[in-house]
């Protein structure tokens, strides 16, 4: 609908920013979502691409209580192990971190990750996700365990303050 009201008003929306990556890629709303911007031609900046460090080698079960994304999408600690491991196995078979294995796979999907990086370190890591792909079967293979949170699901109230204080 915005992209009609838009255009008919003579603009044009040319991104839009949704959470997207691991943790919710099997969401029926957010797949949706996606999709019509694929459509359109909006291209889609990913938020949260790696979960606030959910899905990084330096997970930590503390991590996991004081994670904002895990709290707001209320992922589980047992149900990011089957993810993690297959994360992890494509981390050894590429020579890469978890991290830039998770943002390259967002980029596999045609979307664009949005990373904040708080040291070098971080940000010398995230430029590691650029330059290379993700083999097919891997892609497939992450698709496959991937989860379905998001915040697109529930009340649009609650979509509109998370996006306030979070995004």
């Amino acid at each position: 609908r915005a992209h009609a009201v838009a255009i008919s008003r003579g603009y044009s929306i040319v991104a839009n920013q949704v959470m997207f990556g691991l943790l919710n890629y099997k969401n029926v709303t957010l797949q949706e979502t996606i999709g019509v911007c694929h459509r359109l031609g909006i291209a889609v900046l990913a938020f949260s691409p790696i979960g606030q460090g959910l899905l990084t080698n330096k997970f930590s079960d503390q991590m996991m209580h004081q994670n904002r994304v895990a709290k707001v999408t209320r992922v589980q600690h047992n149900e990011l192990s089957k993810l993690r491991g297959e994360l992890a196995v494509v981390s050894q078979e590429t020579g890469k971190t978890m991290a830039q294995v998770a943002l390259n796979w967002v980029i596999c999907h045609n979307c664009i990750p949005l990373v904040g990086c708080r040291s070098v370190e971080q940000s010398k890591d995230t430029l590691g996700c650029l330059d290379w792909r993700l083999e097919e079967q891997q892609v497939r293979r992450l698709d496959a365990v991937s989860l379905a949170y998001s915040t697109l699901d529930g009340k649009r109230w609650k979509r509109v303050l998370f996006a306030n204080l979070f995004g």
